[in-house]
């Protein structure tokens, strides 16, 4: 045994079990290379020391001397972390005590390597912490960026307001409550002022009709006793037309104050048209050519006043009175949104650019703000003309009672 490798030896006496006489000795050789094998393995950050009691029995390295070893033997503590000092160079010391053994397992950690471990691990955090703080900084300036650009959107909204100016192009994002009700402000403005507009149309009618009813106070029976006295009257002097002149001028008269009442039917309107196209064709000699087309299911659909005459006067004003002769046609029909009529003349016609700024065409314009105001902006007026060929009108309008359109207006 002196001549082998320093090792570890460990041994016991075999007795006999029944005289316990020692009959010879158990001798286990535990070569070193065990203990560097095991510790290789391991990787330790520093020197492994094994030792029982005051003796050596393993070191990973030859780093420290034997005098070290023995100053730190003698001063150890069973079990337990401390710090040394051993030439200038601060170490940790762990001490940890094998039971079956009675063996100290002792690392010696240098001082730096944990202290740069944990700058590491110090560093890895800020790392994350500030990554984290980045990342939520960028969040934040997104969402406040967000709702900054809605309160500016905002911000224009109530500028557009104050100044009374519609408000179009602006678009709130519906994902947050914020543009929900900047949103819901641009409607309920526009459609306020969208009310207050037509309130302006109706009032400006209403005004233009009391006018009217000013311009024209005359007791409505002074009228008809009048025009059925010159009725009678040319009807004893056998003057026929004048007598014919008269009661049509009687019914368009009738028909046109219509008690007051705004709302009429087709019937009448119809009625209406055909006295004012006889007294016409009294005074041109006949030379107007005239015919109606009218579904007989509408005839006593109701419809505002005073819409086809105006028309058809504006035919013969304009189209057919220089002219030799002349035809108009009058077509009436029910259609999904409600009623369509067809004016047709074969008049001279016009050129509809030039005719943009033409006020002789008031009562056209009239006639399509009345339907737009009672029906709604679907309804009303379109005019085709083409010089030399006549002039189109096609004329929409709704299917309401009177209350409804009342309602509306």
């Amino acid at each position: 045994m002196k001549d082998s490798n320093p090792s570890l030896l460990y041994g016991r006496n075999i007795r006999d079990l029944g005289t316990k006489e020692q009959n010879g000795i158990v001798l286990i050789n535990l070569d070193r290379s065990y203990f560097e094998d095991m510790f290789r393995k391991s990787n330790p950050p520093g020197d492994i020391l094994i030792v029982d009691d005051d003796e050596i029995l393993f070191s990973s390295s030859n780093r420290f001397s034997s005098s070290q070893i023995a100053e730190f033997i003698q001063d150890r503590e069973r079990g337990g972390t401390s710090k040394k000092m051993i030439n200038g160079t601060r170490y940790f010391f762990n001490v940890h005590t094998n039971k079956k053994t009675n063996w100290d397992v002792v690392s010696i950690i240098p001082y730096k390597n944990i202290v740069r471990e944990v700058n590491q691990l110090r560093l890895v955090t800020i790392s994350i912490l500030v990554t984290t703080l980045i990342i939520s900084l960028i969040f934040a300036l997104f969402i406040t960026r967000r709702i900054t650009n809605q309160l500016s959107m905002l911000r224009t909204v109530v500028e557009k307001m104050e100044k009374r100016d519609k408000i179009a192009g602006i678009d709130f994002n519906n994902k947050d409550e914020l543009g929900e009700i900047g949103n819901q402000i641009v409607h309920l403005y526009n459609w306020n002022n969208d009310l207050t507009q037509r309130l302006y149309k109706s009032q400006l009618k209403e005004k233009e009709a009391e006018l009217l009813a000013l311009q024209s106070h005359i007791n409505p029976h002074f009228l008809y006793n009048t025009l059925n006295t010159v009725y009678w009257m040319a009807e004893k002097a056998k003057a026929k037309q004048i007598a014919q002149i008269a009661i049509n001028l009687s019914k368009i008269f009738k028909l046109t104050l219509n008690d007051g009442n705004h709302i009429t039917s087709v019937k009448n309107e119809i009625e209406q048209v055909k006295s004012y196209l006889d007294i016409q064709n009294i005074r041109f000699d006949h030379k107007i050519h005239y015919s109606f087309k009218i579904e007989p299911d509408i005839m006593e659909e109701s419809i505002i006043k005073l819409l086809l005459q105006p028309i058809v006067e504006n035919a013969v004003y304009h189209g057919l009175e220089h002219q030799e002769s002349g035809t108009i046609i009058i077509e009436g029909t029910r259609i999904e949104e409600g009623l369509l009529f067809i004016i047709r003349d074969t008049g001279k016609g016009f050129d509809m650019k030039a005719a943009d700024g033409d006020k002789s065409g008031y009562a056209l314009k009239n006639i399509n703000e009345r339907l737009k105001i009672y029906y709604g902006e679907g309804y009303g007026l379109k005019i085709e003309s083409e010089i030399g060929k006549g002039t189109t009108v096609y004329l929409k309008a709704g299917q309401k009672n009177d209350e409804i359109i009342h309602d509306n207006f």
